[in-house]
């Protein structure tokens, strides 16, 4: 694979070189969020390497179906996870980075399905990231279609994928499993494993700054960051 980036702790891959199949809609990229403002810089989506394997077997089920996997987010760094948190600090939606955050380990996708033929999405109970009650998954004030595709996406998620289900967010779903797996060290190495895909990509260095981490988080990690340059740098 040939955009696999393996740390010690914590392999992050692009999710379309394991399967360029899956649609991306990076919201975080972009405005269209609830912060209102363009976070991510780049609008490739990282995972941790065993939350690609779910995700490619996901998506080859829903293709028999013509259907198909649109993603919203993925791996989120620490510094992303702090500027959501400051704008709705309310856990029931957003992570406090300070506690276990799947998003920051790439264990934790924001997910929808689409019509193959037209990529069109199907109706769900309401938009992403639309933090009301609406989008909570015991909430049935809802038609029938909308019902029937929400459990499909769940059915798909945890019967295909094994991922586990967040109860207020029809969109989140978490890898099973991970739930422990959350220190400052494994957070270290994602932000790592983003650096050697930045350099393996050969891609600016804002890419790094913007997208991995602030550069307060880049001089607290630079001992790690800087050994991971010059193990990367040995030829093989």
């Amino acid at each position: 694979m040939e955009n696999q980036i393996t740390t010690k702790l914590d392999p992050l891959v692009n999710i379309n070189d394991v399967n360029p199949n899956i649609l991306l809609d990076i919201r975080y990229a972009t405005d269209n969020n609830f912060t209102k403002k363009v976070i991510y810089k780049t609008d490739i989506c990282l995972v941790h390497k065993d939350t690609s394997i779910v995700l490619d077997k996901v998506q080859k089920h829903l293709e028999q179906l013509d259907l198909s996997l649109k993603i919203f987010d993925g791996y989120r760094p620490l510094w992303a996870q702090q500027i959501l948190f400051d704008t709705l600090p309310d856990e029931r939606y957003v992570g406090n980075p300070k506690k276990i955050t799947r998003h920051t380990r790439g264990t934790a996708v924001d997910v929808t399905i689409i019509n193959q033929v037209d990529k069109s999405e199907l109706e769900m109970p309401t938009a992403f990231d639309s933090f009301s009650e609406k989008a909570h998954l015991v909430f049935e004030d809802l038609s029938e279609n909308i019902k029937k595709n929400r459990k499909l996406l769940q059915d798909v998620m945890m019967d295909i994928g094994g991922f586990e289900l967040l109860p207020t967010e029809w969109w989140h779903f978490d890898l099973e499993g991970r739930s422990e797996e959350h220190t400052s060290e494994l957070q270290s190495h994602s932000f790592i494993s983003y650096a050697v895909f930045c350099l393996k990509k050969k891609k600016p260095t804002y890419h790094l700054y913007s997208h991995a981490s602030s550069p307060q988080y880049v001089l607290s990690h630079f001992s790690v960051f800087f050994s991971f340059i010059i193990l990367h740098s040995i030829p093989r």
